[in-house]
């Protein structure tokens, strides 16, 4: 009496969990329809089908094997081939620098965005060692920039008058001249500014 007790809740038990099963996959698979075509997906849908993938992983093996996966999986290889699509331009921008100049700031700078933005295995594909010494030669250029317009605001001297217009009209044109990254090394711009304001 007993035993067959057992094997009734036992059967229970079991179809009731396979319900669970079913309900979830089902509503795990409406999810996974709801994914965009993979031939329009963007690098700014990464994030939503990534989160999708989390919740698929999250399920009981049993509840995985109840859902198809397949345009989950069609998400995640345009992903993945949008993702390389960057680690290879990123690959050319660094390639192409040769001789830093202070007009390879724009290319320096895309190229140290991409590479923050890989993940750390992408980041192996690329030659930071190039990247970095771009941005040293870089920056030392940019500080020098930088010191000669320093030099212009100082001539402003320590009194204005009428006769400091040419001061402040040269040091103004110096630093408005600089690259943006340059500007960030200018260290009397304030002298600048106050001496503008007279």
């Amino acid at each position: 009496k007993y035993v067959k007790n057992y094997q009734i809740l036992n059967a229970a038990d079991l179809a009731l969990q396979a319900l669970v099963n079913a309900q979830v996959a089902a509503e795990m698979q409406k999810i996974i329809d709801a994914i965009k075509d993979p031939a329009t997906i963007t690098l700014d849908d990464e994030t939503e089908i990534r989160g999708v993938k989390d919740q698929y992983d999250a399920l009981l093996f049993l509840q995985r094997q109840l859902v198809d996966t397949t345009r989950l999986d069609a998400a995640l290889t345009k992903i993945k081939e949008l993702r390389q699509v960057k680690i290879d331009h990123l690959a050319a921008l660094i390639a192409q620098i040769g001789d830093v100049t202070l007009d390879d700031e724009p290319v320096v700078n895309e190229a140290r965005a991409i590479y923050d933005w890989l993940y750390m295995d992408e980041r192996e594909q690329v030659d930071y060692t190039t990247l970095i010494a771009a941005e040293k030669a870089l920056q030392k250029l940019q500080k020098a920039a930088a010191a000669e317009v320093d030099v212009l605001i100082e001539a402003i001297g320590d009194s204005v008058t009428y006769g400091s217009a040419g001061a402040i009209k040269a040091a103004r044109e110096g630093y408005d001249a600089l690259t943006e990254g340059s500007k960030r090394y200018v260290k009397l711009i304030h002298i600048l500014e106050e001496a503008e304001a007279i």
